[in-house]
């Protein structure tokens, strides 16, 4: 949760500081957002396994790396338009609301999913 919402403040603040023009805000921002991003995105692997059954984990895992793929591929021409026709704030605010969405979706989990540090995934998500 922290790391996507790290990521979150970084997309608001990258956007603030490429309006302000602030270089060295630019990629201080870029820099953190990286870093959150992709720690997001590590965190994420070992949740979705924990979220699936085992006879489901592949299939569930591949689905949910394909979903973000496909968004992968659709962002860049969406924020570029929303960039040109509202704001690079609306951009970034556009990319800092699904990082936010992120951490949202995990705080159920981490409030009442089990706790899967050093048990079996099968204990976590026996098959029915």
């Amino acid at each position: 949760m922290g790391f996507y919402g790290l990521a979150a403040f970084a997309m608001i603040y990258m956007g603030v500081a490429t309006v302000q023009g602030h270089t060295a805000s630019v990629l201080a921002a870029f820099t953190l957002a990286n870093l959150c991003a992709t720690g997001s995105w590590i965190a994420a692997y070992p949740t979705f396994a924990e979220l699936f059954p085992t006879s489901m984990r592949a299939t569930g895992i591949g689905f949910s790396v394909a979903v973000g793929r496909i968004g992968a591929a659709i962002a860049p021409p969406l924020l570029v338009a929303i960039a040109a026709n509202a704001s690079i704030i609306a951009a970034f605010g556009l990319l800092a609301l699904f990082y936010a969405l992120g951490a949202a979706a995990m705080l159920p989990w981490s409030i009442w999913g089990p706790e899967g540090r050093g048990r079996p995934f099968e204990w976590l998500a026996p098959d029915s």
